[in-house]
């Protein structure tokens, strides 16, 4: 039994359309946009200050400057734990969208804007009425970038429920 092969198709048809609408509206995803490029902070091979064991990777996606995709991997004496984490711009309210996927099956999503040399992003609850909130603050130094995980109970004060920082990796040469 043949079975056609129709999805194959349906992803041309929606990459080239993808395509015709950026040309259309004059936006080529590869020409650098001031608002996507304040990501470019994030770009680079960044390992945890006084640990070999976390390691972090972030590149724009292949064919656009539009979206910077980290891949986290934390080891331990017995086990890694991976993660990945998409920043992305939206333009209809200015607002940077951080959304991480977790080993565990989570999604988080996160909705921010940069602060001077920070970046502060909330956590979006996905269930109303939930007493507690965490925000991500992250200060991005030359080479270094500083993680802090707030979190808020019943509209109280905040406090610091995670604090690390990455250091900028050498870039590898060719030869590595």
């Amino acid at each position: 039994m043949h079975v056609p092969m129709m999805v194959p198709g349906a992803v041309v048809l929606l990459l080239t359309s993808a395509q015709h609408s950026y040309a259309q509206a004059g936006q080529d995803p590869i020409t650098p946009r001031p608002a996507h490029e304040r990501l470019a902070v994030f770009e680079g091979s960044w390992q945890a200050a006084g640990s070999g064991g976390s390691t972090e990777t972030c590149a724009w996606l292949e064919g656009g400057r539009r979206h910077m995709i980290c891949q986290a991997r934390r080891t331990s004496p017995t086990r890694a734990v991976e993660q990945r984490t998409i920043f992305s711009y939206r333009g209809r309210d200015s607002t940077y969208i951080a959304t991480a996927f977790l080993a565990t099956g989570q999604v988080w999503t996160y909705h921010g804007r940069p602060d001077g040399d920070k970046w502060v992003f909330d956590l979006q609850a996905d269930r109303p009425n939930i007493p507690q909130r965490l925000r991500m603050v992250i200060t991005v130094a030359r080479d270094t970038i500083h993680f802090i995980e707030e979190s808020s109970e019943n509209g109280g004060p905040w406090s610091v429920t995670e604090d690390y920082r990455h250091v900028r990796m050498p870039a590898r040469g060719r030869d590595d």
